[in-house]
């Protein structure tokens, strides 16, 4: 019943909380002068996750998420997910927000190879399996390259629900046909290869 997924929930939540604080933090308010405590600050100049002043149409809060001020020579990885669940969890604790959910602008239009990673990604999915609240909708502004080439593999291989939700939206200029034949060609190619080795129920393709 709706009791068991609560609890499931709650133990999840408690799982990934220790995961990316730590048994030190862990157990500390979630506020910027418990387990964010000198770390939250760095996070908000960086400026990679930003809650928008305004909500969506529908009263959605609004994350844009800039993956090109990301830099891991300057910051940790895990500081960035410590900020991204410090985020989410204030989110969370708004009964408005909680009920209509939010919404993922995701700019990645001067996203380069290195800035992307694997392992935020998949956090990302851990720390929205244990909130008490839903994305309804993701939107990417990528660049040429995920949109002609990666966006339609991603779309492909991820789950019928997420798929309904990811939004590309191209705002650039297309390279040269020959080009971009040869980069999609070697990208379903590589993709296939991986589904038929996992399986495409278990792979999930993200941005940022």
């Amino acid at each position: 019943g709706d009791g068991a997924l609560a609890a499931a929930r709650l133990a999840r939540h408690w799982e990934a909380r220790l995961d990316v604080f730590g048994s030190d933090r862990c157990f500390l308010p979630m506020t910027a002068e418990g387990a964010m405590r000198g770390q939250i600050e760095p996070m908000i100049r960086q400026g990679i996750d930003t809650v928008l002043p305004v909500t969506d149409a529908t009263g959605r809060a609004i994350i844009l998420v800039d993956g090109s001020k990301r830099n891991f020579d300057v910051y940790s990885f895990a500081q960035e997910i410590q900020a991204m669940f410090y985020l989410v969890q204030c989110l969370s604790e708004n009964d408005e927000i909680r009920k209509r959910g939010l919404v993922f602008l995701m700019d990645g239009r001067n996203m380069q190879r290195s800035h992307y990673s694997r392992k935020i990604s998949i956090m990302s999915q851990v720390i929205f399996q244990c909130m008490p609240i839903r994305c309804r909708a993701f939107h990417v502004f990528p660049n040429w390259l995920v949109h002609y080439v990666l966006a339609p593999v991603i779309k492909r291989m991820i789950p019928k629900g997420l798929r309904m939700r990811l939004k590309f939206h191209y705002l650039g200029t297309a390279p040269p046909m020959p080009y971009l034949e040869s980069w999609r060609a070697l990208i379903y190619q590589k993709a296939d290869s991986l589904s038929n080795s996992v399986g495409t129920s278990r792979l999930i393709c993200t941005n940022g």
